[in-house]
């Protein structure tokens, strides 16, 4: 089995042998979804309307950012067969640079360095460049609660290979309240990216502000992230979903009005319809303020 047929259509659907008990002769090929993207401060407590003030979108300043993007998924086909891996890594760094726009904010998202690679279930490990990735610069409007519009460059990642699920804008900008909270009040947001191209992750998010902290001397709020998440892949016309959930959290930089941190570790799990073929994939995405 060569590489590229493993990788094949860049969506990642991986095709295995199954050999029955006679000859290799009749073995029969099953398409399977392989889909890849793969102490504290004491609370502080100012009262409600600050805390909702602090938690919203403006022009930050100094009015440029650099975001440092690290993941890793891996994902697990398990069949009677045995079990076949495939992993992918990446390390992205975007250079923003904001400035206003009516009563938002402008953000050039400009990606300035990428490495990553994948492990197929056979044979060495695989270098991905930025162009396979199916990753671009782009430009997004802001208004105070988080992304309004893609005002240049697409939403949408191009076919890529790179087993990733997650998009940088959905780390850098998160949905925020836009009113005033309390800790342990949660907000909602849906966020919808393509995996490979074709794949679709819808994660429905609830966001809930746990704390204030303190980082190398910086007062950040503490919010909780948990989801519930479908990735659905379809090849030949027949669509394939499986569900998933999403924990993790981002620490807003209250003095830069600008995610300091934001990770999330996700895992999800399901069957192949009508085939004795189960799927399981499991990511970490670490998005960290530099400068």
């Amino acid at each position: 089995m060569t590489v590229p047929f493993v990788i094949r259509r860049a969506v990642f659907v991986l095709t295995l042998s199954i050999r029955p008990n006679r000859s290799r002769k009749t073995m029969r090929r099953i398409p399977a979804l392989f889909v890849f993207a793969l102490g504290v401060a004491p609370l502080f407590s100012p009262g409600p309307a600050v805390l909702g003030q602090q938690l919203s979108y403006r022009l930050p300043s100094p009015a440029t950012a650099v975001y440092q993007m690290v993941d890793t998924t891996v994902g697990t086909m398990t069949s009677p067969d045995g079990a076949s891996d495939i992993s992918g890594n990446s390390n992205i760094t975007y250079t923003l640079s904001f400035e206003p726009d009516g009563e938002g904010v402008r953000a050039s998202v400009d990606l300035t360095d990428f490495t990553g690679g994948i492990q197929p279930p056979m044979g060495a490990p695989m270098s991905v460049s930025q162009t396979q990735a199916g990753l671009r610069s782009y430009v997004v409007r802001l208004d105070g609660r988080g992304l309004d519009e893609f005002a240049a460059g697409q939403r949408r990642r191009s076919p890529s290979q790179l087993p990733l699920f997650v998009d940088a804008w959905e780390a850098m900008f998160p949905r925020l309240p836009g009113g005033d909270v309390d800790p342990g009040d949660s907000w909602v947001d849906t966020v919808t990216t393509w995996v490979a191209g074709e794949g679709e992750r819808v994660v429905a998010y609830t966001y809930t502000l746990d704390s204030e902290t303190t980082v190398d001397g910086r007062r950040q709020l503490r919010v909780a992230i948990s989801g519930d998440a479908r990735l659905t892949v379809t090849e030949g016309g027949t669509p394939t979903s499986i569900d998933g959930t999403e924990t993790g959290f981002f620490l807003w930089d209250i003095e830069r009005g600008l995610v300091a941190l934001w990770e999330v570790s996700r895992r999800y799990e399901g069957n192949i319809p009508n085939e004795p073929v189960s799927v399981t994939f499991t990511a970490t995405t670490r998005v960290r303020l530099t400068n």
